[in-house]
């Protein structure tokens, strides 16, 4: 899924290469498929932040490869 900010949608592709859009505030149904979460402990005194990357500390993998999910227009 990709974001296209000249026209402020969403794109999703199928594996059958058709694009799916819809708008960013459009309430999606979607399945967890995995939680990450990152330490965020903070650096002492005598750390340096040189070549850590940021990251978020709680991220959520999804999918809506499955009937009945995805945008909730698309169901009703």
């Amino acid at each position: 899924m990709i974001s296209d900010h000249t026209e402020q949608v969403w794109i999703w592709t199928t594996p059958d290469q058709v694009n799916l859009y819809y708008d960013p505030q459009e309430i999606v149904r979607f399945r967890i498929e995995s939680e990450k979460w990152v330490d965020q402990s903070p650096l002492g005194p005598n750390e340096k932040e040189e070549g850590l990357e940021k990251t978020s500390p709680y991220a959520i993998e999804g999918s809506m490869m499955e009937e009945g999910l995805g945008p909730v227009l698309w169901w009703d």
